[in-house]
């Protein structure tokens, strides 16, 4: 049986006076992609950015069995938490080896690395073409290749992906998926927030769905497709 990597519990969430979460419950076990599914603006991002410790928040998130609500960003992201945002986040004046480098842990949790960065290079080849030029001058699919390896090059448990495939070519969406399954093969579990409902349905083995700052489905990719009213309430735009 699969163990909980991430268990979060009642999770409210606030900007000032905007309660944002109202109670959300959700969870990843070891090795799965799970994806959180929603229209803009019903506070899937903050979900991310609450278990990053980015946001005020009451409730439970859970970690490996241990609590992390309340610790700062960078001791959350220590203990093996990676985060893709969607505003990609890159050194514009830095070389796209340097953003690699940046991300590096200095030393691994358990020893050798999972991630090196001739494995990025491997692949991203495109990356390793580019590998002495300027992120800011980047193409947007080659930019969200970096800021993923970057994540990556910290070793995470967990990846969080906020929109990974926002402004794409359908081609280099198809890849994201690709890229994204082999992740889960070397033993990384992910939480993708995404709008697209094809790649959910692609590569998912559980799908929330998240309306009004709340959870209103949790199943099956196959569940979710066979459920019409939900795709049409708070899916469909």
């Amino acid at each position: 049986m699969a163990q909980r990597m991430l268990d979060v519990q009642g999770l409210h969430a606030y900007y000032g006076k905007s309660h944002i979460l109202q109670g959300v419950d959700a969870h990843v076990d070891e090795g799965e992609i799970v994806t959180l599914l929603g229209r803009n603006g019903v506070g899937r991002s903050t979900m991310a950015k609450t278990i990053l410790g980015m946001v005020k928040a009451a409730g439970s998130i859970r970690f490996r069995n241990e609590e992390i609500l309340g610790r700062r960003t960078f001791e959350i992201a220590q203990l093996g938490i990676g985060y893709v945002p969607e505003n990609r986040d890159i050194f514009p004046t830095l070389t796209v080896r340097q953003n690699l480098l940046l991300g590096e842990k200095r030393r691994s949790r358990q020893g050798k690395p999972r991630w090196t960065l001739a494995e990025m290079y491997g692949m991203f080849p495109r990356l390793k073409e580019r590998e002495n030029t300027a992120a800011g001058v980047l193409s947007g699919g080659e930019q969200q290749m970096l800021t993923l390896c970057r994540t990556l090059m910290g070793d995470p448990d967990l990846i969080l992906i906020d929109e990974p495939t926002e402004g794409l070519a359908p081609k280099l969406v198809a890849q994201v998926g690709e890229y994204l399954q082999a992740l889960k093969e070397r033993g990384v579990s992910v939480l993708l927030i995404e709008q697209k409902l094809a790649i959910a349905l692609d590569i998912s083995q559980r799908v929330y769905v998240m309306g009004h700052g709340n959870i209103v489905f949790e199943g099956s990719p196959a569940e979710l497709k066979a459920n019409a009213q939900v795709r049409k309430e708070w899916l469909e735009v």
